[in-house]
Parts: structure tokens; C-alpha cells; sequence
């Protein structure tokens, strides 16, 4: 089945300003991409990729409640997490079942409503949503971590990640390190970064086995479905025929 894919940033449709997009085959091989949304093939059906900077990962400890009556508490938990208010926050339970420790993505609700009223008027309809760090490959016991040019991307867990700091290694890395049972390894990853990433510095720095895998990209990466976030706190994808 052919799929379409946008990623879409901070500014994304704001001013005029584009959004990455790529058309994929049913063998997942792109067969189209542009910048500019006035260039995509006839189809109304999407996928989001969501930049890293836009979305959260929280720890939560939640009810085994319904998902109907689950879904009205998140928004809280993400309140009292963030300090922000729970209104301007659209939260969805990631993969995790209910019932004990479970993990959380917020994004800004505002920010992501316009983009979706956006593309209501383009007459695209996304159905799925995931943050750029999901889509990262992953193992048990393993980071993977994603070089750009203006910054880094890290996958932490099966529904964890974030975005960090461009240090060589980031700060942000170094952080996580500190206040998490470090991995067995990590696997660096090249993605709008000019220059191959230095493993053998990374691992001498960070004290742990750090491996170069090669160059990665969001277009052609194997959707992860553990995870929407087009599912809850009043933000669902729009049924189309």
C-alpha cells in the first residue's frame, strides 16, 4: 500500500513556509519528495512525523481504568509534570498498557490543531502521528541516537526518546546517562549531520561501547504502530471515505 509521509516542525505551514514530504510504494521505497506541499501527489490520506523538539515523553504511574475514562485523567498528569495548563496540552498513553508505570507524549494542543486545521484545508487527512525518536530502530538494552546538523535525537526505550543538545556528545546525553541504568551500547546514527559522527569519541567520553550504524532517514524508516498520538484528548484523526 502506498503511503505519504510529512514532517513537520515548529514553523511548519506558517508563512509560507513548506513542509518535508515523501510518497512511498508499497514496498516502503520512495518514490517521490519535495518541500512544498503544493507538489503532492492526488492522495488525502497522511502520516505525521513530528520533530523530536515538539514532543515530550513522561513517566506516569496510571489507573487501570477504561480507555474512555483514562484518556480524560492524561491531560493532569502531563499538567502536573510540566506545570503547564492541561488545556493547552494534548496527551496520549503510548503502548504501555494502564494499570502501573506507563509513559506519556505531550505535545502543545494549540500547535498541533493548526497544523491539523491546516491540512483540512489542503484536504489531507492524517490518521497516524509519531515523534521523529520513535522511528529510530531500537533493541532491548540499547540507545540509538540520530546526528543532525542543528541538533540530536535520542530513542531511549520502546515508547522513550528526546530531542537534545548539539554537543559532541550532547550535555542532554550525558544527563540521561546519569539518571537512568545506562545501556549496554548505543548506536550512533547519521542523519543531517555533514560530518560522520566519532563513535570511538563518543565511547571514551560516555565510558560505554558506542557504535557508528550509518546514515538514517525519516522517509524511508519502518513505521513503529506501538504508538498515535492522534488518539485522545479530543484530537482524532478524521474518518474520510
Amino acid at each position: 500500500m502506498n503511503e505519504l509521509r510529512l514532517f513537520l516542525r515548529r514553523d511548519s505551514l506558517q508563512g509560507g513556509a513548506g513542509c518535508p514530504w515523501v510518497w512511498l510504494d508499497g514496498s516502503g521505497r520512495v518514490q517521490r519528495s519535495g518541500g512544498n506541499l503544493d507538489d503532492l501527489p492526488s492522495i488525502r490520506r497522511c502520516r505525521l512525523v513530528l520533530a523530536a523538539d515538539m514532543v515530550l515523553t513522561l513517566p506516569a504511574d496510571l489507573p487501570d481504568l477504561p480507555p474512555r475514562k483514562l484518556a480524560a485523567l492524561l491531560p493532569a498528569a502531563a499538567e502536573a509534570a510540566t506545570l503547564e495548563d492541561a488545556e493547552q496540552l494534548h496527551t496520549v498513553l503510548l503502548g504501555d498498557k494502564p494499570g502501573g508505570a506507563s509513559r506519556l507524549a505531550v505535545v502543545k494542543k494549540p500547535w498541533l490543531e493548526r497544523l491539523l486545521a491546516d491540512l483540512r484545508g489542503r484536504n489531507l487527512h492524517p490518521d497516524q502521528a509519531l515523534p521523529e525518536f520513535l522511528l529510530l530502530p531500537w533493541q532491548e538494552g540499547e540507545w540509538s541516537v540520530l546526528v543532525h546538523e542543528d541538533g540530536v535525537v535520542a530513542r531511549f526505550g520502546e515508547h522513550d526518546g528526546a530531542a537534545l543538545d548539539q554537543g559532541d556528545p550532547p550535555a542532554g546525553l550525558r544527563l540521561a546517562l546519569a539518571a537512568a541504568a545506562p545501556p549496554k551500547r548505543i548506536r550512533l546514527y547519521q542523519g543531517t549531520a555533514l560530518n560522520r559522527p566519532d563513535a570511538a569519541r563518543w565511547s571514551e567520553i560516555l565510558n560505554l561501547p558506542v557504535e557508528f550504524a550509518g546514515p538514517w532517514d525519516w522517509r524511508e524508516a519502518a513505521w513503529n504502530e506501538a504508538g498515535n498520538l492522534l488518539t485522545a484528548s479530543g484530537i482524532v484523526a478524521e474518518k474520510t471515505s
